[in-house]
């Protein structure tokens, strides 16, 4: 888990970081590049692919 909190709350945009089951992250916060973070989490982490993407209401 610390990987993946290092490495998401580098990125400008991220509010929050949670854990989802075992194998699943998920990242909030406005403005995210979400390919620029999938990639980079490939590269840190291994295997990583982008689930969903939704708009939050303010």
């Amino acid at each position: 888990m610390y990987e993946y909190s290092t490495l998401s709350y580098l990125f400008a945009g991220v509010n929050s970081l949670a854990l989802q089951g075992d194998d699943r992250i998920v990242v909030s916060g406005d403005g995210i590049d979400a390919a620029h973070l999938t990639y980079c989490l490939r590269k840190k982490v291994g295997h990583a692919d982008i689930i969903s993407i939704k708009l939050m209401q303010q």
